[in-house]
């Protein structure tokens, strides 16, 4: 309880220290603004359990060594008899072991007042018992800052009130702007005097709407009536009241606490008068303290909640120390998951590390070190259980900082994981199945002779094979997603549909028929067709798998068998799965190409064995056994897992099939084997327990350069080989970063990638690039950088494989300098045939000019332009980038120009169109369709246009994947009727058709309306 009021000249009001001069004006804030702090200070030294809390104010002139400029909250019972602690004095931070000091000032840094803590015992303070100081002095800081606004306001009154000498008006004024509400009532409980401020507490308007309508103190403003008869039991015994918190009613209906101090006032005969005192709104320090006590009762429960799961959690939970020097705690699951109980781990708490598996204490070192550094880790490791079990553990860590931010405790969890590791092994292996299974179909599918196509339930292609596209004269992109329907010729149709229908029905089971498909061509595609339905795992239909064979050949039966021979012997030896067709007696008959890749034999070096020459001794019997049991009838197929002698002195475990195939009178006539080889799996289990020895000597011997490097790409670890590279030995390197020994025109590329792949935005990616050898010589290099991640997808580090590709570089540019001689001497050979061709072509024409028959002079002439023609097409040549084909455009364009001057014809009367844009023919073809369109462009300038007749001459090239078109056409007077140009004495047509053969193609005439000549060969790339 605070002491009460004392009238003494030198007396503690609530800790506020009154100076023995006489009393002031300005005293009387001071006193109430005591009254109003020391509440707060009262609250602060209980919630923090703290004997002393010393509001030191900052007054204007006041001696910086009197007590009187301070506010103290003093709990006797917090300070033990004896204390030196003087009350009359300032308290000293030298007489305390704890001192803590919080400066108060404003927003523009102005001082206020300082705030002390004090204490018998050192302490420290927790983040908690802060935010509370905070809320404190939050509200502190407020009214402060009121009562230096009042304070302003009564240094104004007291400048005035000294001019005009008017005692009434100082005090009305401070009366009329006090923080606290002021009041005088009589015994009764009605309002004598009342201040704006109190009417404000209570939520009227002015202090004369309160004084009007509050007749009865009791019933009207105090919630609890029986606390006003207490008020006044108290008054009327002790003469005064100090901090009287209650709660009251607001004119609104609110409720509000309010800690009351006031005093009797008697007359000279000691009779009780009136109470007057001043009223101070405590609500927000109330709920403050309320919310705090919620706050307690929070994090007492939050405890003991994370005690109940940790005790109960079958994960591992500790704290430590930083470095693992001090176990601080550690649940009980640590003797499941460890084999240890948690009495042995505080006894020793470095035991654990013996138990981690010696391939993975690697991790630890760098685990550590990022804990001391303040970050999080997540490893997986394994361990040895106490029982001698080796388990899978999953920790995850993160660090606990002091106030200071500085580390000082390391917490983590514990997982046993082992099981999701096996579930996750199992996972890997039914992956591995299902990706074999997956590659076998796709396989199968690619590489199958016949045509294979996917068709959904409306008839349209999902997928076809290389085969199936063949057939019908499309690629496979060009059918996917179109109907079957189109390219099925209209007789089919219906058939087809209804074998559809029977499946979807259940009808049958497989459809096989005959039918005909259109080629792209127009031809007419004779299949034998065989329709499956494919179901989901629901048994609803969801696609039919079609497979077709050609058969359009059998119209020739000698051709039919000759074909169906070589494709059975195509599915034979072109099959992915090796097989074998023995005699009954076992020797071999044929063998496929998978049966040398299998087993290392051909059928040469198989001649004079039989099966059981390459069959393991100890699965011969099993053979023997199956093969009579097939060739007594009891079965048709068998199966069994046998093991085979490789060529190479190996064994090859696979899984064998036997069908016996009979003649058509059913005796034995060969067995058909198809052997699957298994021996990488049956190696698997021992592969994985020589993974890692192998990937270390793989590491370790490995001609190319290895290097593992961290997220900064500082190196962790090379091999001998990147070591010979860059120059450097191995412990040189892992103090530098690959950024270090890259080429600096090399450097942003390489790192800008390896910051894609740690970003998770590229899982590999493959460079050329240079690094600075040790000497100073730059060293070409092909690298593959990848990311190792674990199964969460977080990096765990980068791996470098690296080429050296020096000599290769040096090499290409040699061939490159190689390769450019011979390309300029290619040029000055077709620059020098050209030349030597216009030479000829000169001389023709000179001797033409010497001839006085025109006849004679026409033949000299147009054997000129053909050479002219050929030349032409060397002089595009030595021009042109590309050597090995000729820009036909081009070409056309000279061609023609040289025709139209050589007979003197005008270009606007008769126009020349040529279409031949991004066609390209080799030299040979490019002379061939030179001197073809020299012959028909001449004919049709000769000829077509008589009587200076306007035309047109249209030259258009054409191509698609299999053929080159040639179209030569005029719109002049055509050809006579029943004109035969294969049967014509015509040198020029003659020339045409040998010229054609020559192509390999076939000539076209049409000769309405004017004549075209249409010429087909087969393309060649240039």
């Amino acid at each position: 309880m605070s002491p009460p009021i004392s009238r003494s000249p030198r007396s503690v009001v609530h800790g506020f220290a009154f100076p023995r001069t006489a009393p002031r004006e300005g005293q009387s804030l001071q006193t109430e603004l005591g009254t109003a702090l020391y509440p707060l200070l009262q609250l602060l030294g209980q919630l923090l359990k703290v004997p002393l809390v010393y509001l030191e104010l900052d007054q204007p002139g006041s001696d910086p060594h009197s007590s009187s400029k301070g506010i103290l909250y003093r709990d006797p019972q917090g300070i033990p008899a004896g204390e030196p602690f003087n009350l009359n004095a300032s308290p000293g931070a030298e007489q305390w072991p704890f001192h803590e000091s919080f400066l108060l000032q404003t927003e523009q840094g102005i001082r206020l007042a300082d705030l002390h803590l004090l204490d018998c015992h050192p302490r420290q303070l927790s983040s908690f018992e802060r935010e509370q100081i905070d809320l404190v002095a939050l509200s502190l800081k407020h009214i402060l800052l009121q009562a230096q606004e009042h304070r302003q306001t009564l240094e104004q009154l007291q400048s005035q009130l000294q001019d005009s000498r008017s005692t009434a008006a100082r005090y009305q004024q401070i009366f009329e702007n006090a923080v606290e509400g002021i009041f005088q009532t009589t015994l009764e409980g009605k309002y004598l005097v009342a201040n704006p401020a109190l009417a404000h507490i209570f939520g009227y308007e002015s202090p004369e709407d309160l004084m009007h309508n509050v007749s009865d103190i009791g019933t009207q403003i105090y919630s609890d009536p029986e606390q006003r008869a207490e008020f006044i039991q108290r008054m009327l015994r002790e003469g005064q009241v100090v901090n009287f918190e209650h709660q009251v009613c607001c004119k609104d209906g609110r409720l509000i606490w309010i800690s009351l101090n006031a005093r009797t006032i008697y007359n000279d005969q000691g009779d009780p008068l009136y109470f007057e005192g001043f009223i101070t709104d405590i609500t927000a320090s109330r709920q403050l303290k309320e919310r705090q006590q919620q706050l307690e009762e929070a994090r007492r429960e939050s405890e003991h909640r994370f005690l109940q799961l940790v005790e109960n959690t079958q994960q591992l939970f500790w704290i430590t120390t930083v470095y693992s020097k001090e176990l601080i705690y550690v649940s009980p699951a640590c003797e499941a998951i460890w084999g240890r109980s948690a009495e042995e781990a505080y006894a020793n708490p470095q035991a654990w590390i013996r138990q981690i598996h010696p391939d993975d204490r690697w991790l630890f070192p760098t685990i550590l070190k990022a804990q001391s550094e303040g970050k999080s880790t997540d490893v997986v490791f394994r361990i040895y259980h106490t029982d001698g079990r080796l388990i899978w553990l999953r920790e995850r860590t993160f660090p606990i900082a002091d106030k200071e931010g500085k580390i000082y405790r390391v917490a983590g969890i514990v997982e046993d994981i082992t099981e999701s590791k096996q579930l996750e092994a199992e996972r890997r292996r039914i992956e591995q199945a299902w990706q074999q299974s997956a590659n076998h179909f796709r396989q199968i599918f690619e590489l199958a002779p016949n045509g294979i196509a996917l068709v959904d339930l409306q008839g349209r292609f999902i997928q076809v094979n290389d085969a199936f596209a063949q057939i019908v004269g499309y690629t496979p992109e060009e059918l996917k997603h179109r109907q079957q329907l189109d390219i099925l010729h209209p007789e089919d149709v219906n058939p087809l549909l209804g074998a559809n229908e029977a499946l979807l029905a259940g009808k049958v089971s497989v459809s096989q028929r005959q039918i005909r498909y259109t080629h792209r061509s127009g031809q007419v595609v004779h299949v034998l067709f065989q329709a499956t339905l494919l179901t989901d795992e629901e048994g609803q239909p969801t696609q039919f798998l079609n497979q077709v064979i050609d058969i359009s050949a059998r119209v020739e039966a000698e051709i039919a068998l000759k074909e169906s021979e070589e494709r059975f012997r195509q599915s034979f030896e072109w099959a992915p799965i090796a097989k074998a067709m023995t005699h009954v007696d076992g020797t071999y008959l044929q063998i496929n190409a998978a049966f040398t890749e299998t087993l290392g034999y051909t059928l040469e070096d198989l001649k004079g064995k039989t099966v059981l020459d390459i069959t393991h001794p100890d699965d011969i019997a099993t053979t023997l056994e199956n093969s009579n049991r097939l060739l007594a009838g009891q079965v048709h197929q068998c199966e069994q897992e046998q093991r085979y002698i490789h060529k190479n002195g190996q064994i090859v475990y696979a899984i064998l099939r036997i069908t016996l195939v009979r003649t058509a009178q059913g005796d034995p006539s060969y067995f058909l084997s198809q052997i699957l080889d298994i021996t990488e799996r049956k190696q698997a289990e021992a592969a994985l327990r020589q993974s890692e020895l192998s990937l270390r000597g793989i590491f370790e011997q490995s001609a190319l350069g290895i290097s593992i490097v961290d997220h900064r790409g500082h190196y962790l670890k090379v091999n001998p080989a990147l070591e010979e590279i860059l120059g450097y030995s191995a412990a040189e390197l892992t103090h530098m970063s690959f950024c270090d020994l890259t080429h600096p025109e090399d450097i942003q590329e390489d790192w800008q990638l390896f910051q894609e792949v740690l970003n998770g935005q590229r899982d590999r990616y493959h460079l050329e690039k240079r690094y600075i050898h040790r000497s100073g010589k730059v060293v070409w290099c092909r690298l593959a950088v990848s990311a190792v991640r674990d199964p969460e997808g977080k990096n765990l580090f980068i791996i470098g494989i690296c080429e050296d590709i020096t000599e290769e570089k040096r090499a290409k540019l040699q061939i490159q300098a190689a390769l450019q001689e011979k390309e300029v001497l290619l040029r000055e050979i077709h620059h020098r045939v050209k030349n030597n061709l216009q030479i000829i072509s000169s001389l023709l024409r000179l001797q033409a000019d010497q001839i006085k028959s025109r006849k004679y002079a026409r033949v000299f002439k147009d054997a000129g332009s053909r050479i002219q023609a050929m030349s032409l097409i060397h002089e595009g040549l030595y021009q042109s980038n590309n050597l090995a084909a000729v820009d036909l455009k081009q070409y056309l364009h000279n061609l023609i120009s040289n025709l139209f001057h050589s007979y003197g014809v005008n270009p606007e009367s008769i126009r020349a169109n040529i279409r031949a844009e991004g066609i390209r023919l080799n030299l040979d073809d490019a002379v061939l369709c030179g001197l073809i369109i020299n012959e028909l462009v001449t004919n049709s300038l000769k000829y077509a246009f008589p009587k200076g007749r306007s035309g047109e001459i249209e030259i258009h090239f054409s191509q698609t994947r299999k053929y080159t078109q040639l179209r030569v056409s005029d719109n002049g007077v055509g050809l006579p009727p029943n004109f035969d140009f294969k049967e014509t004495q015509s040198l020029g047509l003659q020339l045409v058709a040998t010229l054609t053969d020559q192509l390999q193609g076939k000539i076209q005439l049409r000769s309405k309306p004017g004549t075209t000549f249409i010429i087909t060969f087969p393309r060649s790339e240039p």
